[in-house]
């Protein structure tokens, strides 16, 4: 093929009975090497199943997209955007590389995801306070950093910080009585 601008074109073939018909058959895509700008989330559970969008170029013709060497399953696409679900992984940072005919996307601070394990609490620091709420108490447990939500039966308890193993709330007010402690994450 000769060099041309990225887009779809048709291929002629001419002998001396004349020029083939142009149909869909005949259509040749010169592609761009696709590019990741950002990522619409960029953390999800290690289970898998996370939908992603990409954001980036030359993403319409994407074959295949992976997470850290996994094949995620892509679910929609368009020249700047690509959506996929995310492929089950150890807890940790990877890089999501498209590939389209052209090649593959490069590795750049842009395409990292974080897999983050399903967050367990283990204990309170405090199991009672008075139910007009703002009781201070840290939560213990296993993969609690940076937690978007922590609801105490299910009303949404102010975090005041929080470490991988602790998470710190001043609680909500509410009727008398034994409530869940909820964390939720990214994970």
């Amino acid at each position: 093929t000769p060099a041309a601008v990225a887009g779809t074109y048709d291929i002629i073939v001419t002998t001396c009975g004349g020029n083939s018909v142009n149909t869909v058959n005949d259509n040749y895509i010169y592609a761009g090497i696709p590019t990741v700008t950002s990522l619409g989330t960029a953390c999800g559970t290690d289970a898998g199943g996370t939908s992603v969008v990409i954001n980036g170029t030359n993403l319409l013709i994407a074959t295949g997209v992976t997470v850290g060497g996994a094949a995620a399953t892509i679910t929609g696409s368009t020249a700047t955007t690509v959506t996929i679900t995310t492929p089950a992984a150890v807890a940790g940072t990877y890089d999501i590389l498209v590939t389209n005919c052209a090649g593959t996307s490069a590795n750049t601070v842009n395409d990292n995801f974080n897999y983050v394990a399903v967050p367990t609490i283990t204990s309170l620091g405090t199991t009672c306070g008075p139910n007009t709420g703002g009781t201070s108490v840290v939560i213990n447990g296993t993969d609690l950093l940076n937690p978007t939500q922590v609801t105490v039966g299910g009303a949404v308890a102010t975090i005041m910080g929080s470490t991988a193993a602790t998470v710190t709330i001043t609680t909500p007010p509410r009727a008398p009585g034994a409530r869940d402690v909820v964390v939720t994450t990214c994970g």
